[in-house]
């Protein structure tokens, strides 16, 4: 029952807009087969990789949406690799998740001050992972969200600041004009009903135009 509720929740995540894709890093291919078929069955998409050098490859051809990473591996250690994907600032923001037969606190302490934001101890439970993946996936697709609303809100607030701009010094001057140039023509007299009527009504326009102007900028 706890297998199906975690397989029916993995489901629901992977399904939200696209195919979750998930980098799974272990240099034991029984492991590594282990992964890829349990989370494949719950609906992800999945990148294996059997060393430390094949899942930079494999990230920099496809960005995963997390890493699952084995620690002791040949030539290139998870916790190397985790150290390259920190550094670059186009792939840190990838999720990392380490699976590891290293279970001493120590371990686990260098792995989070790595950047990890979970870690694993083998021998894993299958719905442990599950839980654990969902997790961080739903965490990652909210501060995607995030990230998307505060880019809106940041263009919204350059626009505004635009217009500000455009409404201060290219509105504001031309219609100070069109508000006293009635006045200095009437000054001068020798106008007839009509020309001094349709000047008031210019200037009354221009009063209120620049009323709402300086409203309008008042509220900015």
């Amino acid at each position: 029952m706890a297998a199906d509720s975690t397989r029916l929740k993995g489901e629901m995540i992977s399904s939200q807009s696209y195919k979750a894709t998930i980098l799974v890093v272990d240099d034991n291919p029984n492991n590594l087969l282990m992964l890829n078929d349990i989370l494949m069955d719950n609906g992800y998409d999945v990148q294996p990789a059997l060393s430390g050098s094949l899942a930079l490859t494999s990230i920099q051809k496809c960005t995963p949406d997390l890493i699952l990473l084995d620690i002791l591996m040949p030539i290139m250690s998870g916790y190397e690799v985790c150290s390259l994907l920190k550094a670059d600032p186009h792939m840190r923001d990838i999720p990392v998740i380490f699976v590891s037969a290293l279970t001493e606190p120590q371990n686990r302490i260098k792995g989070f001050k790595l950047g990890a934001v979970d870690y694993i101890t083998k021998p894993f439970q299958l719905e442990e992972v599950l839980a654990r993946v969902e997790t961080q996936l739903a965490n990652r697709f909210e501060n995607k969200k995030l990230r998307s609303k505060n880019m809106e809100l940041t263009k919204a607030a350059q626009l505004r600041d635009e217009i500000e701009c455009i409404a201060q010094h290219d509105l504001k001057g031309p219609l100070s004009a069109i508000v006293s140039l009635p006045k200095n023509i009437k000054k001068r007299g020798n106008l007839n009903e009509y020309q001094t009527k349709g000047l008031d009504i210019i200037e009354k326009a221009g009063h209120r135009m620049l009323d709402l102007l300086n409203h309008y900028l008042s509220i900015s």
